[in-house]
């Protein structure tokens, strides 16, 4: 495949083919008869229109991959010859670090062409030879504000905060949850005004795409200022810092349990450094449709894989082989040990437990997958229903018994069944090693109890 630039004065830059090019600038493209394919860059000026401008020409690249600030990247390409694909598929293509529903914005907001006509449609076949430019749209920023939403505080000191997170709880807001977030709450638990990310953008350094939906990332440079000057949001979600004061690891949406806070520099700087260096004792319990089938009948193991965005469905991870990893930025190396520790219906589900050696986007639950048991409730990764009844029909238990069972699992717990069971970590001022552990919530427990009976 042959990638070129859109500006055709461009094409006398030496520049090689078969990259693909991005730049972060803003451009004016010269109106017809002014210079036919001409364009002039210019100063960013703040727009005073409200249409979407076209899309402009990226500039270099060695990576071939997409860089820079999600919200002004553009990207051109040619259509492989191979085949015809969907125009938001084609772009996918080309930012692999963009999750698909940004892409489809985009397109929708007018800034993606076909051969220089505007499409707004994402799902546009583009044929081979085709010219496909887009700039993607930048998002509203984000104003936090405290709000007195309840909170499991196991543990509080001067420096950081633990919490027992609920499930349903987002860990910090973002683009579709601006509100009734875990920031929102500490914010208010701790008596701090309203939080302005951008106004306070400095040290911003990772792209939303990076910081993803996590179960939990600890490697990431997560985190931000509680006290002493302001908030600093660290994590960029187009030219707007996502707000995550304090925050060093996230928990999904749908996982509950153990998550800690800082609430200080000294805190936040320790704790990142924990987390990076593997240090941080981590702990998840989870149910499983089936039960893991380890050589030698062991009860216990290990998944090194890597993880990187799923090519078919961009709103889940998967797992790769480990070769050639260091030539493939987009996946990175992820490390889980699993301990089963009861089985339920003669193998029908299980309750096992996860160690950590790495933090990845949905580590556990692409693990589980992998491993050919997802999570019981885990619609993403395959955790359904009917799921759960053909494992328990494979534990000799009747049809109607299973989908029954698996009907009543489904409606208690509407989530995955996963819980941080176990934090551990050495105290940031003291250096002590402080360790904390949470029972999983109702929803969980009755899950147990149910698949017990069988």
């Amino acid at each position: 495949m042959r990638i070129r630039l859109a500006s055709r004065l461009s094409l006398g830059l030496g520049l090689r083919p078969g990259r693909c090019r991005c730049r972060t600038a803003a451009y004016r493209a010269t109106p017809r008869g002014e210079g036919a394919g001409e364009q002039q860059q210019e100063e960013e000026q703040p727009s005073s229109s409200s249409s979407p401008s076209p899309p402009g020409p990226p500039s270099t690249s060695s990576s071939g991959r997409a860089t820079g600030d999600p919200s002004r990247l553009f990207v051109e390409g040619l259509v492989p010859r191979e085949k015809a694909s969907r125009l938001d598929t084609f772009l996918s293509s080309k930012l692999p670090d963009l999750s698909r529903a940004r892409i489809q914005e985009s397109v929708r907001a007018g800034t993606a062409t076909v051969n220089g006509t505007v499409q707004l449609k994402p799902a546009f076949k583009v044929q081979p030879g085709d010219e496909v430019v887009c700039r993607i749209v930048e998002r509203p920023p984000l104003n936090v504000d405290p709000e007195d939403i309840p909170l499991d505080v196991v543990y509080e000191d001067a420096h950081l905060l633990v919490i027992d997170k609920p499930a349903g709880l987002v860990t910090h807001p973002a683009p579709g949850n601006h509100s009734g977030t875990l920031v929102n709450a500490v914010l208010h638990h701790c008596n701090l005004p309203s939080l302005d990310p951008a106004a306070h953008a400095a040290g911003a350094s990772l792209t939303a795409a990076e910081a993803g939906d996590a179960d939990e990332v600890g490697d990431d440079d997560g985190g931000g200022r509680f006290l002493g000057g302001g908030y600093r949001g660290d994590v960029m979600y187009g030219t707007m810092p996502v707000p995550r004061p304090g925050i060093v690891h996230r928990l999904d949406k749908g996982t509950s349990g153990l998550i800690v806070v800082a609430k200080d520099d000294l805190a936040r700087e320790s704790l990142q450094s924990q987390f990076k260096d593997r240090t941080v004792e981590r702990e998840y319990l989870s149910l499983l449709c089936g039960h893991i089938r380890a050589p030698w009948g062991t009860v216990e193991g290990r998944v090194v894989t890597a993880i990187g965005r799923d090519r078919r469905e961009r709103i889940r991870m998967a797992a790769y082989p480990l070769e050639g990893l260091e030539h493939k930025p987009h996946l990175k190396r992820a490390a889980s040990n699993y301990s089963v520790m009861e089985v339920f219906a003669n193998g029908g589900a299980s309750l096992v437990a996860w160690r950590l050696d790495t933090g990845r986007t949905h580590q556990i639950r692409v693990h589980a997958k992998h491993l050919g048991n997802p999570l019981v409730g885990d619609v993403v990764y395959g955790g359904t229903a009917p799921r759960l009844a053909r494992s328990m029909e494979s534990g000799r238990v009747s049809p109607s018994s299973a989908k029954a069972i698996a009907a009543k699992v489904a409606k208690t717990i509407d989530r995955p069944a996963l819980h941080a069971a176990t934090l551990g970590f050495d105290h940031p001022k003291s250096g002590e090693r402080m360790r904390f552990s949470s029972n999983p919530p109702l929803d969980f427990e009755e899950c147990i109890a149910q698949l017990r009976k069988l």
